[in-house]
């Protein structure tokens, strides 16, 4: 087998970002005596993509780009308003396709190739390696600006789209003023949406028209050709269509970063470098070049303006039809020129307030609440209980355990046996998602054998159940956090699990006395093993800088002082069963209500297997424990089967 080319420089597709990094390292004298490869599907002959940005004169970005630019505008017009200058600001248009040609021109001065292929993969070992569709290329520095992957599907209400169908038009009577462009004319049917035209003029009888659109669902051609003829007609008069340009740039608040690869380097929209409340990119990929070329940390954006996306995001995806009046009013508050100021993110706090200070007060303070229950919910949801319980030992302590079991019991019903009712929907025991008949057999012969292990040694399917329990717990809560380590999703289960357990040595006893497994060695040092898992679950929270793991860590140290049954429960039912549920969610794309209706037959047969086959009517609150607990390790085993298939799916997906 012949052994990849090696290249010094190999850049993973030839869009802007890559262009822009290509000229920063011309610049600096950083591509002489350097091998190149320009790996991109495309050939980049096309004038596929509007690049625009406003800066002053003075500032490098101008220097180095605004002699590519098409046109500039000193004046930006929004809505029907006057024209404004923007002070000392220039925008600046730049085609792809000078953008595209110009990079090509620096490496024709180098040793360097541009091959049409598409990247499939890149791994680690002694060297780096780009498998393409047609070859491997080993690289000493890979530049990766593929679109990200996505290992679980966006929430909508944090992750939406600007999509846009833009017209190069030639008029036939001259009525456009080169001078001034229109970043913004709601004067258009919003459809369900946040809708606008944005207008460069490039001479009075040239210029870009193009519908743009904020949204969960892209804007089509084939729906807004009426639209953008009916608007041009009746604003400027009849046109000839010189250019057709159309495009989706996603404005996303949760894109994870991609798993980092030594010797790779992520640009462009695969390192966030778009801003997702207006899907401009040019110039933080610019910052993000001469960070690269400098070899220096480029600059955090502050967290109130990631806090400020958030809103602005919340309020298009679930309150559209407010889109349009915040940005009108908000362009009536302040100048132009502020507001580019504020979308560079140079603004004061002070200034901020006084600009929110005059915009709907109402819709923004009810997207915080929202943003709050989405973040704060599943936090909510855990300790609920536990506060509850706290409660009712404070004021009616005789009531606390037929409470909270009731609670348990309630839970299991609507969250926890549902979570593993949808098992058929995973396709890992029926590709059809459907309960079959082969899909009950199979799903009954694994619970079987377990059934049949607790028979034959229950010290041994106790273990087994623990093991595969905390593998299945960690699994769901690193997927989560987006953490791709099976191993530290297993040493979490297994630190929940010495946690509750030794903290909890004395109930722990009698349910394995229950259900006759050997009990432990009362001679050990439980608190130091409890203490043990505390500090490295802490530790492992605060190394991956994971919030919700450090609020599990607190959940553990609350746990100590509540019974192991019902603690257990708690996580169990409000914290893991109510996550795997989300992601079920997520990646099939369904509502809690159809979910439920796909569950109804399986949690059905849950509750039939356990009321005839477990179920000792006769015995103890401590038996039907004991029962319970081998018929949740029976139900288990499949359903841990099944979601490890479903995450390892949703990997590739």
């Amino acid at each position: 087998m012949q052994n990849p080319e090696h290249y010094d420089y190999i850049f993973i597709g030839l869009g802007a970002s890559s262009c822009i990094l290509i000229h920063e390292l011309h610049r600096k004298d950083m591509l002489s005596d350097k091998k190149i490869l320009i790996l991109d599907p495309s050939e980049k002959s096309e004038n596929d993509k509007t690049y625009c940005f406003w800066s002053k004169e003075s500032d490098n970005i101008t220097k180095d780009f605004a002699p590519l630019a098409s046109h500039s505008w000193s004046k930006i017009r929004i809505d029907n308003l006057d024209a404004q200058r923007i002070g000392d600001l220039k925008y600046y248009h730049i085609k792809s396709i000078d953008l595209y040609n110009s990079a090509k021109k620096i490496l024709s001065y180098y040793d360097a190739e541009v091959k049409k292929e598409n990247v499939q993969e890149i791994t680690s070992g002694i060297e780096t390696t780009v498998i393409s569709s047609k070859g491997d290329y080993r690289g000493e520095r890979i530049f990766d600006s593929r679109p990200p992957m996505l290992h679980k599907k966006l929430s909508k209400e944090q992750n939406i789209l600007q999509s846009f169908v833009g017209y190069k038009i030639k008029l036939k009577n001259n009525v456009f003023n080169p001078e001034v462009c229109t970043l913004m004319d709601f004067n258009v049917q919003q459809q369900g949406h946040t809708q606008f035209f944005y207008v460069l003029p490039f001479s009075d009888s040239t210029a870009l028209v193009e519908l743009t659109r904020f949204g969960t669902e892209p804007i089509s051609k084939s729906k807004s050709t009426a639209i953008i003829d009916d608007y041009i007609c009746k604003k400027f008069g009849p046109y000839d269509l010189v250019e057709l340009e159309l495009g989706v740039v996603p404005m996303y608040m949760d894109l994870s970063p991609p798993e980092l690869i030594e010797g790779v380097t992520n640009i462009g929209t695969r390192a966030n470098k778009v801003k997702p409340s207006t899907g401009y990119a040019f110039k933080n990929m610019y910052a993000h070049a001469k960070a690269i070329v400098n070899n220096t940390e480029i600059s955090k954006t502050a967290a109130r303006f990631r806090f400020y996306d958030r809103l602005l995001i919340l309020i298009l995806a679930l309150w559209p039809k407010h889109g349009k009046p915040i940005f009108q009013q908000l362009f009536r508050a302040r100048d132009t020129a502020f507001v580019l100021k504020f979308l560079d993110e140079k603004t004061s706090v002070w200034d901020d307030a006084k600009m929110f200070y005059k915009l709907p007060v109402g819709i923004f303070l009810r997207s915080c609440l929202a943003l709050f229950i989405r973040k704060a919910g599943s936090i909510l949801f855990l300790f609920a209980p536990i506060l509850l319980y706290f409660i009712l030992e404070t004021v009616f302590a005789s009531a606390t355990e037929v409470v909270m079991y009731s609670v348990l019991v309630v839970g299991l019903f609507v969250v926890g046996i549902p979570h593993g009712a949808m098992d058929h929907m995973t396709e890992a025991l029926s590709k059809n998602k459907r309960i079959t008949v082969s899909f009950v057999l199979k799903y009954l012969s694994l619970m079987a054998a377990v059934y049949l292990l607790w028979l034959f040694s229950p010290s041994i399917a106790l273990l087994s159940f623990l093991l595969y329990s905390a593998w299945h717990f960690g699994e769901t809560d690193t997927e989560e956090w987006g953490i791709q380590s099976p191993f530290i999703g297993m040493l979490w289960g297994t630190l929940l699990f010495v946690g509750l357990f030794t903290s909890h040595v004395e109930e722990l006893q009698e349910i394995l006395l229950l259900l006759e497994v050997q009990g432990l060695n009362p001679s050990l040092n439980y608190p130091l093993y409890f203490s043990i898992a505390i500090g490295i679950s802490f530790f492992l929270a605060a190394a991956f800088r994971r919030f919700q793991w450090l609020v599990l860590v607190f959940f553990l140290l609350l746990s100590q002082w509540v019974p192991l049954v019902i603690s257990f429960g708690i996580y169990f039912i409000f914290h893991h069963s109510y996550r795997g549920w989300t992601h079920l969610r997520e990646s099939l794309g369904q509502n809690n209500f159809t979910l439920y209706k796909h569950a109804l037959p399986f949690n059905a047969g849950a509750f039939v297997l356990f009321l005839f086959f477990f179920l000792n009517p006769q015995g103890s609150l401590e038996t039907n424990t004991s029962l319970f607990f081998v018929f949740l390790s029976c139900i288990s085993f499949p359903h841990i089967f099944c979601m490890h298939r479903f995450y390892a799916m949703r990997k590739k997906a």
